[in-house]
């Protein structure tokens, strides 16, 4: 056996596994992007300003839409989402129907209703399959995943067990939500490199 496969067992092993609750406990708050997954702390760096900014364009337009009707609860990035005591996400943006407000407390826990994550250039495997995955599990019950890369969205909608493609949206065209008929985004508005 190689040193190298010797010296990868040996951390893998050393490396705890992680509850959320453990985590609370011992480690300090931060704003640094961190995940739980399957009992592993993943400490990401933080997003591009670029990133950042079509978060906030996606928050401001569905919290204005949102609170403008009582619906619920827009927040965004980092608010930690407890879905399995080994598993906490951190969506960008996320929503939570009036109806549901009590999984709000110290932090989120359960799905929320709306989740939309913005692709990472260097991680696209995350919000195209592994976020996907885990939220469809979960049962959050439509999932929008914004590409400033391919300059699009899409938009999941929960349909029994599986997310269902309800629209890929370009350009101008607006991204409609299924959950939330009546709100929508144009594409270019919410992804234009305009600073």
């Amino acid at each position: 056996m190689s040193t190298g496969v010797l010296l990868a067992e040996k951390t893998a092993r050393k490396q705890p596994q992680w509850t959320y609750e453990r985590l609370c406990a011992e480690l300090e708050e931060t704003n640094q992007p961190c995940e739980l997954w399957n009992g592993r702390l993943i400490m990401s760096p933080s997003p591009t300003p670029f990133h950042q900014i079509i978060a906030y364009r996606l928050q401001d337009a569905l919290h204005r839409w949102v609170d403008r009707r009582k619906l619920g609860v827009v927040l965004g990035a980092p608010s930690d989402v407890v879905l399995a005591p080994d598993l906490a996400l951190q969506p960008d943006v996320l929503f939570i129907a009036k109806a549901r407000q009590g999984i709000i407390k110290a932090h989120i826990y359960g799905a929320p209703d709306l989740v939309m994550e913005v692709v990472s250039p260097d991680r696209p495997r995350r919000d195209y399959k592994d976020k996907k995955e885990q939220y469809e599990a979960h049962g959050v019950k439509e999932y929008w995943i914004v590409d400033p890369g391919r300059k699009r969205i899409e938009v999941w909608t929960l349909q029994g067990d599986f997310y269902q493609l309800a629209g890929v949206y370009v350009a101008k065209q607006p991204a409609p939500s299924v959950l939330l008929p009546g709100f929508s985004v144009r594409v270019d508005r919410i992804i234009a490199a305009q600073w």
